[in-house]
């Protein structure tokens, strides 16, 4: 956002990147194209169209455009010929939801909560749920302690978010990916399939029905 600076300087955020500009009295010109001069710079946008339609109404040249499907690459300069490449990131599913059995819930709460001070979104006898960065990990009773002596039980499951849960299942059922049973739902909470990987690692695709960051809304 524009305005903070006193004329002699100013700021512009895109995401988690704050850039601070700065006025200056050289009139020395960009190098030429190849040279990359000042700042060289990707932006990593969710919709190509638009973000090629504001650049164009603000002035700026677009080059060496490429598109795939709604998403795309371009490059183009700032007044200072600074060069900036835009483009579209095409990431299917992402891991947001990590689903813990332990064997001791007391155990485990104590260890998670307090002494790694993660946040904690929800507590019960049956389970707790902590936010660890951009992941949502649920910790429920019936896990057992690991013997590293004779190799890791399947304590630990992934969680792969997808935003459309029977078309992924489509596509995956296309490429012989098999389910182990049928879409099931957690009410109010995510829509969800099991499956494995080629080492029975069990994992899940899950379509959300609410931010699994946030806590469980509260009855009034």
């Amino acid at each position: 956002m524009f305005g903070e600076g006193d004329g002699t300087w100013d700021k512009v955020s895109s995401g988690d990147l704050t850039l601070t500009l700065f006025k200056t009295s050289s009139t020395e010109r960009a190098a030429p194209r190849g040279s990359r001069p000042g700042l060289s710079a990707d932006m990593v946008v969710d919709d190509f169209d638009a973000a090629i339609k504001g650049l164009r109404a603000a002035g700026a040249k677009i080059e060496n455009e490429r598109r795939s499907g709604k998403g795309g690459f371009a490059m183009f300069e700032d007044p200072d010929g600074n060069a900036w490449e835009i483009m579209t990131s095409d990431r299917p599913a992402e891991i947001r939801h990590v689903v813990l059995n332990a064997s001791d819930i007391r155990k485990s709460r104590e260890f998670y909560v307090k002494k790694l001070t993660l946040t904690l979104l929800e507590d019960s006898p049956s389970l707790f749920v902590f936010r660890s960065g951009d992941i949502r990990v649920s910790v429920f009773g019936g896990g057992k302690k690991l013997n590293l002596r004779k190799g890791p039980s399947p304590n630990l499951k992934l969680m792969f978010e997808v935003a459309n849960l029977a078309g992924a299942v489509k596509k995956l059922k296309r490429r012989k990916v098999k389910f182990l049973g049928e879409i099931s739902e957690a009410p109010g909470f995510m829509r969800y399939i099991c499956l494995a990987d080629p080492d029975n690692n069990l994992m899940f695709l899950a379509q959300y029905l609410r931010d699994p960051l946030l806590p469980y809304p509260q009855k009034k």
